[in-house]
């Protein structure tokens, strides 16, 4: 099989589990023969195909970061988010040491950078609405996990039976999961893997 028709197969998986041929030829507006030989690799998917795939993807990201800030905030967490801030000494926007809500950042006039949030405890944020200094994270307080424990955190927050999670050692984050098997929808659990990795990061480093 080559690496597009799997790639096909995992993102039809994703969204429409083990009956998707259809429901994928219904969504990109082509027949079901079309998606047939695709599948049978006897003929090349357009890469407008490809574009269509990704913009439904980007759709459903945008979605899943909604859902799961709604339920953040319903668990009682905070959401805090790294920004930039004119700075009138420096005479240059800024990057402060400390995160922040983002109720404050608007009210200083800040600027949020994207991709640094962070879900804390309300006892981590000061009455201004910073992430206390004592709460940032960092290689000294970190408690330190084996990469089987880490693997099982993931695999339980994942909560699907059948899941196998793996972690290795990263150069740029210090530590990767990646989904092994799992029962159905394997992208999918990647995806989640990925996302719990982010936040147990901020807390947990790889043990040795």
């Amino acid at each position: 099989m080559s690496k597009d028709q799997l790639l096909l197969r995992k993102v039809g998986s994703f969204f429409y589990g083990g009956e998707w041929q259809a429901p994928l030829a219904r969504d990109l507006g082509v027949g079901e023969r079309t998606m047939r030989r695709w599948v049978a690799g006897t003929e090349k998917i357009p890469r407008g195909v490809w574009r269509d795939l990704g913009e439904h993807l980007d759709g459903y990201q945008r979605g899943l970061a909604i859902l799961v800030s709604a339920v953040k905030q319903n668990s009682g967490l905070v959401e805090v988010h790294a920004f930039k801030v004119w700075d009138t000494t420096a005479g240059d926007q800024v990057q402060p040491s400390r995160k922040s809500t983002a109720e404050r950042i608007a009210r200083i006039q800040g600027e949020i950078i994207p991709g640094t949030s962070e879900w804390v405890e309300p006892s981590a944020i000061d009455s201004e609405g910073r992430l206390k200094a004592r709460a940032l994270p960092g290689p000294g307080n970190k408690e330190p996990k084996t990469a089987r424990e880490l693997a099982d955190l993931i695999a339980a927050r994942i909560g699907s039976d059948g899941v196998f999670v793996a972690v290795h050692k990263d150069p740029v984050h210090g530590w990767h999961p990646t989904v092994i098997t799992a029962p159905a929808a394997a992208y999918k659990c990647q995806v989640m893997a990925e996302q719990i990795a982010d936040e147990l990061r901020a807390k947990y480093e790889l043990s040795e």
